[in-house]
């Protein structure tokens, strides 16, 4: 009862001295006090550490007092530097008292701040420090504490989470030792279910993350901010799982719940509209998620600040809504505003920051800026290999770099970026479903060096895998696969299967409804094949249709020369010449020769009544 009135002790101490508006940190601080009911629990009175002896009582006391400013200066005043100091301060009484249980209560607070300020190699080995002083002084909720705070410096802020899982094995032997217990359980499986999420294993995440909500229900009740937290993690878990609805209403649950706690101005509300908003993004809700975002980011520059992690992480992701409405500019400008954030929050080599590269590179993609692009990418790569070679983001880049040299027309150097994506994230285990996503781009930069059918062996093993997954979940990546195994197929000469295959996207394509783009994509592929049959009417009819709809929403260069010189093609077999037939091959070539090398490979190609 003294240690958790020494907490709430020093929270209102911070909370009397200090000048800046603090209501809700506080608010937060203030849930998460320990209870008082397990002063009553015989359990856990019997489970704790032997109490020092009369002699250093008070001392002891007074180092406590310090750790419980020390964590109140953190967590409401956000004064990490004050914080840093008191903990430190705290570890070097600690040691000269002599009582060993002191000494890893202390180790712990100054690792957890050493973390918060963002020098995480310190803080992974105060820690661990703290871990090891904590077992030798049989002070196992420390040790336990110690091992969940290990899973979140090393898994989420390191984005290490191979490196992290070690400390899962730790602390659940622990747990299993320690007995049942819901509050230890939540703070241990809710740290390992974020560090499966960082993973990739988002179904062994998802079955953590229940659990971890069940025990902060029984252990905090569900009103509690870790019982809000459990269920965000759950979220996550359905979004990398593509169940984007179940993520939703969860997040949208949490959102409320947390402001019946803290009110509409909280970091941790702005947290849960940035999770809701990345899901209506899948989606396709583009401008409901943006919305979304911007009411996130309004919140943290309020609150915590713009130079924040929280702050960069909001405006990558609504850097990343811009590029899919294709409104690149604006997504460059607000990318590069997310990396000087995170290289004010995190430093130029924190995997965060890093990562950040990788996005500004598919963003100058989309505007044409293929040498920079490269550059930014390759640089991006190199880092992250040095940083941490196990990194999901690796393969990502490399598919990235793969797509800059499809559209500079460099087939073969496709190839061999996407290969060594599948290779790299193969290696790291990820799941089928991902990897299809590789062996998708490995398949359209075979299609690319005129290998089709080595193209269709990676395309099919793509499709099975989303078959496989969940058709429904996967249905925009299935379609995909089939519009790239069209295109494959009408290579190797198989028009008719080429045909049925993307008839089959077109007839999904009416319920529920398609993108315009993906539309116009199949339209063009059957336009092709048709001639390619024989079809010219049906053919100049997919064609028209497909060129009506790339004038009302444009496209890439590429996009837009593609779906003018399929229409020009239908017209020519159907007899029509002169200016109609002139203004439509004028304008496919100016939209090509503006795809690059890609474009410019397209155009030697052409018959001779098309060059002029």
């Amino acid at each position: 009862l003294d240690r958790r009135r020494l907490e709430r002790d020093a929270l209102v101490g911070v909370l009397e001295g200090s000048t800046a508006d603090v209501t809700g940190s506080a608010l937060q601080a203030a849930a998460a006090l320990p209870s008082p009911s397990s002063c009553s629990d015989p359990r856990a009175l019997l489970d704790d550490v032997a109490p020092p002896s009369d002699a250093l009582a008070e001392s002891v006391a007074a180092v406590r007092s310090q750790l419980a400013d020390a964590k109140s200066t953190l967590d409401v005043a956000a004064d990490a530097d004050a914080a840093l100091t008191l903990a430190q301060a705290a570890v070097e009484r600690a040691d000269a008292i002599g009582y060993a249980p002191l000494a890893a209560e202390a180790r712990l607070r100054l690792g957890a701040t050493t973390v918060a300020k963002g020098d995480l190699p310190a803080g992974q080995a105060l820690l661990e420090q703290a871990y090891f002083a904590a077992i030798a002084a049989d002070h196992e909720l420390v040790a336990m504490q110690a091992a969940a705070a290990l899973l979140n410096a090393i898994g989420v802020r390191a984005a290490r989470p191979a490196d992290a899982l070690a400390w899962w094995d730790h602390g659940e032997a622990l747990l299993r030792k320690r007995g049942p217990s819901p509050r230890e359980s939540y703070q241990l499986r809710s740290a390992y279910a974020n560090v499966l999420a960082e993973q990739g294993k988002f179904a062994e995440s998802l079955a953590a993350a229940t659990q971890s909500v069940v025990d902060a229900d029984a252990g905090f009740g569900p009103e509690h901010p870790n019982a809000a937290s459990a269920r965000q993690i759950v979220a996550l878990a359905h979004f990398g799982l593509g169940q984007y609805a179940e993520a939703i209403a969860i997040d949208e649950d949490v959102v409320a719940r947390l402001e019946r706690m803290y009110g509409e101005e909280h970091p941790a509300v702005a947290t849960a509209m940035a999770s809701t908003a990345l899901a209506l993004s899948k989606l396709g809700r583009h401008a409901d998620a943006l919305e979304q975002h911007q009411r996130a980011l309004a919140i943290f520059e309020r609150t915590i600040g713009g130079a924040t992690r929280e702050a960069g992480f909001t405006l990558a992701n609504i850097g990343n809504i811009h590029r899919r409405l294709g409104d690149h500019e604006a997504a460059l400008t607000s990318t590069q505003r997310a990396q000087d954030a995170l290289l004010r929050a995190l430093g130029p080599d924190h995997p965060r920051t890093v990562m950040i590269g990788g996005s500004i590179g598919h963003i100058l993609l989309g505007l044409g800026r293929l040498d920079e692009a490269r550059t930014v990418l390759q640089a991006t790569i190199d880092a992250l290999t040095r940083i941490d070679p196990k990194s999901v983001e690796l393969p990502n880049n490399h598919d990235r770099l793969g797509l800059v040299e499809l559209a500079a027309g460099d087939c073969a150097r496709s190839v061999e970026h996407h290969r060594r994506a599948f290779e790299l994230a193969s290696a790291l285990g990820l799941p089928a479903f991902t990897l299809a996503h590789q062996q998708l781009n490995l398949g359209v930069a075979l299609i690319c060096l005129r290998r089709p059918a080595d193209a269709i062996v990676e395309l099919e093993r793509a499709r099975a895998a989303w078959v496989a997954d969940d058709p429904k979940v996967r249905a925009k990546s299935i379609d995909d696969a089939d519009r790239a195994l069209a295109s494959a197929h009408f290579d190797a000469g198989r028009a008719d299967v080429a045909l049925s295959t993307i008839e089959a996207v077109l007839d999904r394509c009416a319920v529920p409804a398609c993108t315009d783009e993906l539309r116009a994509d199949a339209l063009v592929l059957a336009a092709e094949a048709r001639l390619a049959l024989g079809r010219v009417t049906e053919a100049r009819q997919a064609a028209d249709e497909a060129l009506t709809i790339r004038e009302r929403v444009g496209g890439d260069a590429w996009a837009r020369g593609d779906a003018c010189w399929v229409a020009a093609q239908a017209r020519h077999a159907d007899g029509v010449r002169g200016a109609e037939l002139d203004a439509l091959v004028d304008r496919a070539r100016a939209a090509l020769r503006e795809a690059g090398p890609r474009g410019e490979a397209k155009l030697a190609t052409w018959p001779a009544w098309a060059r002029r």
